[in-house]
């Protein structure tokens, strides 16, 4: 084989090998739920989010999005923000 033909076949394998890698992840996600902060069991079911609008304490609007989730162990109700951070979704928004 020519020194193209090995060319062609290591980056088809490079490129192979990443889209596998990232379907791999794609199913992760669709069927293994994610793990509760509280328990640390993997019960959390989505039930539902929202893309808002917030207001900072000098009156500055800024976006926000997240997404709620209930642990079918615990029964937590938790929210996970866009940026990272978990928190308990309090009595008067439930």
């Amino acid at each position: 084989m020519s020194w193209l033909v090995n060319a062609v076949l290591i980056v088809l394998t490079v490129v192979a090998a990443y889209f596998l890698f990232g379907l791999g992840l794609m199913l992760k996600e669709r069927w293994l739920p994610r793990r509760c902060p509280r328990c640390r069991w993997r019960t959390l079911k989505d039930v539902g989010g929202a893309r808002a609008t917030k207001v900072d304490e000098q009156g500055r609007r800024y976006p926000d999005a997240w997404t709620d989730y209930k642990c079918g162990q615990c029964h937590a109700l938790m929210r996970l923000h866009v940026g990272g951070g978990w928190e308990e979704i309090p009595p008067v928004e439930r």
